[in-house]
């Protein structure tokens, strides 16, 4: 993973809504982890489908 910046610095205020992170580029856990660190005014979603059932298309 690259390092990054704390989003509240290069936007300040401009985030709101949801962050989703992509099944298999980006682990759930390290885009909470950012979000409770940066402290972000948004809702965590993930494809709970994926968790269950893997990458089963028409799942």
């Amino acid at each position: 993973m690259e390092p990054r910046e704390s989003a509240r610095a290069r936007a300040p205020g401009a985030l709101r809504g949801a962050l989703l992170p992509s099944h298999e580029q980006l682990p759930a856990r390290a885009l909470a982890d950012w979000i409770l660190e940066d402290r972000l005014p948004v809702r965590l979603q993930i494809q709970l489908h994926k968790y269950l059932w893997g990458n089963v298309p028409g799942k």
